[in-house]
Formats: C-alpha cells, sequence, structure tokens
C-alpha cells in the first residue's frame, strides 16, 4: 500500500464522514488511511487557503468540511 500524505489523509477522512467535522478529530489519530499528527491542523489550514476545503469557526471550536466530493 502507498503512503498518504498528511493532505491526501485529511481529504480522505472529511470525503468519509461527509458533513463538517471538528479539528480535534483530525489531529493526533489513526486513521484507516495512515496516522495524522499534530500538524495536520497546520495541514487543514493550507487545504482551505488552496480552496479544496472549507473551515468555519463555533465556539471554541473549528470545524471542517470538503467543498466537493473528488
Amino acid at each position: 500500500m502507498e503512503k498518504l500524505t498528511q493532505s491526501e489523509i485529511i481529504l480522505n477522512v472529511l470525503e468519509d464522514n461527509g458533513d463538517w467535522i471538528p479539528s480535534y478529530k483530525i489531529i493526533k489519530v489513526n486513521t484507516r488511511w495512515g496516522w495524522l499528527g499534530t500538524s495536520a491542523d497546520r495541514f487543514a489550514r493550507w487545504l482551505v487557503k488552496d480552496g479544496i476545503i472549507q473551515r468555519k469557526r463555533e465556539g471554541k471550536y473549528v470545524y471542517y468540511k470538503l467543498l466537493v466530493k473528488r
């Protein structure tokens, strides 16, 4: 199995979920695609900047969602 990048794993998690997912669910977790470490939130912010995913803040939490199904 080919090793995926942090960004690819984040995209897989968001696509699998299909809805808004809190940032704490993509930081320091083991997924079926691989490990997401402490820098996963940084990669998620880059994906937002590139227009691939969207971000919203509710209270003290940040949520991410895939913009378009791949």
